[in-house]
């Protein structure tokens, strides 16, 4: 079990998914609004979070951060 965890600790680590990262937490954030109104910063933080583990790992954008904060069952599981 050591060697792909190792192998998955050194992509984490490699400059490319660093910049996928960067890149797919920029494009997240641009697009992203949010209301001038007191909001649940923990839950921007866990859309955030799930948008952008989806975007580089699936490379789709499930949209937790669209206007409204939409449920999405999937993210809350």
């Amino acid at each position: 079990m050591a060697a792909p965890r190792k192998a998955a600790s050194f992509e984490f680590h490699s400059a490319k998914f660093r910049k996928l990262t960067v890149d797919s937490l920029f494009e997240l954030l641009v697009h992203a609004w949010l209301l001038p109104t007191p909001i649940d910063l923990q839950d921007v933080l866990m859309r955030l979070t799930f948008d952008n583990v989806r975007m580089i790992t699936f490379g789709v954008d499930p949209g937790c951060l669209q206007p409204g904060l939409p449920k999405i069952p999937f993210a809350e599981a």
